[in-house]
Formats: structure tokens, C-alpha cells, sequence
């Protein structure tokens, strides 16, 4: 279920009426169909506000969300190749057999 945090709208309203952070949090958290409810107003606005609103939201989660994708990355890989050379061991891992 969508729910507003920081915003004087609700998620019942029109979502020309939810401005960039409502239009963040439904493309965020928001699951089907609230991102359905976006995409069908976007196309039929016929200024494009909406569509560029989307798109302002999408770049600010882009930017927002990156560097967890970053250090998401970098935990897979770390974890993935202390599991194959050291069977995965927290122990075995702290003297590291690379460090001089």
C-alpha cells in the first residue's frame, strides 16, 4: 500500500496533484500499480509536465540509489571470493594470505 510521508497529498488524489516526491515515492515503493497509475497519466497529459516530472524523478533516484548499487556490487564480489578461497570463514579471511 502507497503511502505519502512529506507531502500534503494522498494517494487517492490525481497524480498531477502528488508533485516530484510523491511521483519518486510511487516509482520507489509504490509497486504496480501506482506505477501504472503514473505511466497512464503521463501519457495523457498533454503538456508533458508529468512526463518530465517522472523524468526528474527517475534521475533523482538514479542519483540517490547508485552508490548502494555501488557497494552492493562490491559486498557480492567480496563475498563470492571469500567463499571460494576460503570456504566462506569470517577467520580464515582476517590474516589475509594476499597482505605482505
Amino acid at each position: 500500500m502507497l503511502t505519502f510521508r512529506n507531502i500534503t497529498a494522498e494517494p487517492s488524489d490525481p497524480v498531477e496533484d502528488w508533485g516530484p516526491e510523491g511521483v519518486l515515492t510511487a516509482l520507489d515503493r509504490g509497486g504496480l500499480t501506482p506505477i501504472a497509475r503514473v505511466a497512464r497519466a503521463a501519457l495523457d497529459d498533454p503538456r508533458q509536465q508529468l512526463w518530465r516530472t517522472v523524468c526528474m524523478a527517475s534521475c533523482s533516484a538514479w542519483v540517490t540509489h547508485r552508490l548502494y548499487f555501488v557497494f552492493t556490487c562490491i559486498w557480492m564480489v567480496t563475498y563470492w571470493q571469500r567463499k571460494s578461497l576460503l570456504d566462506g570463514s569470517q577467520v580464515a579471511a582476517s590474516p589475509s594470505p594476499f597482505a605482505g
